[in-house]
């Protein structure tokens, strides 16, 4: 938490960081990633790190599948779940941003039992929206980074390092690299 620095400034001042804090503090408890957000990340994850296997596959990289089958088993489910955590990252950072900043439309006049049903419901309709935004934007931006960084690191990176490198080795680095970078620092590069 952050501290107050109250040296003799306005009580309204304090007031006010006091709030914002408290503000700040109520969204990250409600910002939580449900089941149905799991399950979107996981199988984008899997998803996603499956598609260069076919690369792998081809002759390009003449990679066995049938020999490898466990590695590209571990492959696909290590970075799946890596995506899939970066992906939960990015939509959290990118929730608790929005949710701070917009405030759901005031309750209209009426009873004062009836405004408060209507504010609640428009404040689970506000962070039901902007779940669902951050998490496409989420899947956007971490898909398309984790593309980039797979094409450097297995292309470029991996080549310049060592030209006999083996398609079994380039596949593990190629895709695990850029997924653990992203499940690592992926709140911070978004």
């Amino acid at each position: 938490l952050r501290r107050l620095s109250v040296t003799g400034s306005d009580a309204a001042q304090v007031a006010d960081e006091l709030d914002q804090i408290l503000k700040e503090d109520s969204v990250q408890g409600r910002t939580k990633t449900t089941l149905h957000q799991w399950g979107i990340f996981v199988a984008a994850g899997l998803f996603m790190v499956a598609l260069p296997l076919y690369i792998y596959a081809s002759p390009m990289f003449d990679l066995p599948i049938r020999e490898a089958f466990s590695q590209v088993v571990a492959v696909t489910l290590v970075g799946g779940l890596l995506l899939a955590w970066a992906y939960r990252s990015v939509s959290l950072q990118r929730r608790i941003a929005l949710l701070t900043t917009h405030q759901p439309p005031p309750a209209s006049k009426g009873n004062e039992k009836g405004a408060k049903k209507e504010r609640e419901e428009a404040q689970a309709h506000l962070e039901k929206s902007v779940a669902d935004l951050c998490c496409a934007y989420s899947l956007f931006t971490v898909n398309s980074a984790f593309v980039l960084l797979w094409l450097m690191t297995a292309f470029y990176f991996l080549p310049k390092f060592s030209t006999d490198i083996s398609p079994s080795v380039n596949c593990f680095l190629g895709i695990t690299a850029p997924a653990l970078l992203l499940a690592a620092k992926g709140t911070v590069a978004f």
